[in-house]
């Protein structure tokens, strides 16, 4: 049973790890219009940046940890408790 849910924790991880650049890059972006203070330029930005997250998802971040969050800690602290 862990086998298959550590090859998706580690697919998912792969994921991110893909993505994380890219949303790394619109935040810098938001943050350089920002302070420039160009609107249209903002709106563009926060734009893409909705659709990233609308095509990955809000919590993408968390992409791979679930299998230890909800699987392997639980098992450590009945292990060892």
């Amino acid at each position: 049973i862990l086998l298959p849910l550590s090859v998706l924790a580690l697919r998912g991880s792969r994921e991110k790890a893909l993505l994380q650049p890219r949303f790394n890059e619109l935040m810098q972006k938001q943050k350089d219009m920002n302070a420039e203070g160009n609107q249209e330029k903002v709106n563009e930005v926060t734009k893409e940046l909705q659709a990233f997250t609308q095509k990955h998802g809000r919590f993408f971040m968390l992409k791979g940890v679930w299998n230890v969050l909800l699987l392997q800690v639980p098992l450590y602290v009945t292990a060892f408790a």
